[in-house]
């Protein structure tokens, strides 16, 4: 390989760097530590001297995240305050090249997420992959407990699919969210008088890929003295086409003023 305009031989990877952002996560996250744990036992104890570092980005927590967090001590923590799990899993990335060493670009990233648990193969399987000469390997989350429950095989738009109902986290929906568009989404729950923290009955048609084709979103909201359903439908097809979206005429939309139940007289 080349870095820095200079031919090195390195073996690749030379190390492993594991990124977990979380955003309050402390009910998941033992769970989460734990699995990881025990794949980089199972990558030890296969034979694989590969150096290991887990790197978790603790991202505006204000739970006790951190407390789980410290009993791992091997686990490096980096706190940070970007409210954006892109930017929070980025930061991870840059602390781990930057404990890397001379060559980065030898390290192997792996990611996942703080509400997930891997398999114990599963830097075994990266490892494998990388060997053989992968620059990227993707894999699939399949849901396991809690909420979820198969309703049954669909078609959508003519392809085969697993119908889904599960509850939606409201915090960890919104938590990938610009700053300006979370805390627009939590002034409208606020000032709608939305209690819960939980949409329940979202449903999902996923294919034999594990890609979304139907989400169905719905949510029960008190308007006066009637109970509404205010919900949203999204078909998804053409994965990885461009994608070109027109903007609506004036009379074919609305904003959260046209709705006075969802704004105080201050607003």
């Amino acid at each position: 390989m080349r870095f820095n305009g200079k031919d090195v031989v390195v073996d690749v990877p030379s190390s492993v760097a594991v990124v977990v952002p979380a955003r309050n996560e402390e009910r998941r996250l033992a769970a989460c530590l734990s699995a990881l744990q025990a794949a980089v036992g199972q990558l030890l104890g296969g034979g694989d001297a590969t150096p290991v570092r887990v790197v978790l980005v603790l991202d505006r927590c204000t739970d006790g995240s951190a407390a789980v967090a410290a009993r791992w001590p091997s686990v490096q923590v980096v706190t940070t305050r970007h409210g954006r799990v892109g930017a929070a899993r980025a930061a991870g990335i840059r602390h781990a090249a930057a404990l890397a060493g001379v060559y980065p670009e030898t390290t192997w990233i792996a990611t996942t997420d703080a509400d997930s648990v891997v398999p114990a193969d599963w830097l075994q399987t990266q490892l494998h992959f990388a060997r053989a000469g992968a620059d990227l390997l993707l894999g699939m989350v399949r849901p396991s407990t809690g909420s979820v429950r198969v309703l049954g095989m669909d078609d959508v738009d003519g392809v085969r699919t697993t119908h889904y109902r599960f509850n939606i986290d409201r915090d960890k929906a919104t938590q990938g969210m610009p700053e300006k568009y979370r805390r627009a989404a939590e002034l409208v729950f606020e000032r709608s008088g939305f209690k819960g923290s939980v949409f329940r009955n979202a449903e999902v048609w996923l294919d034999d890929q594990g890609r979304p084709r139907r989400l169905v979103v719905r949510i029960h909201q008190q308007v006066r003295s009637d109970l509404a359903i205010v919900g949203f439908r999204l078909n998804m097809k053409q994965f990885g086409q461009p994608v070109s979206i027109d903007e609506p005429i004036p009379d074919a939309t609305s904003t959260v003023a046209d709705y006075p139940q969802l704004v105080s007289s201050r607003g």
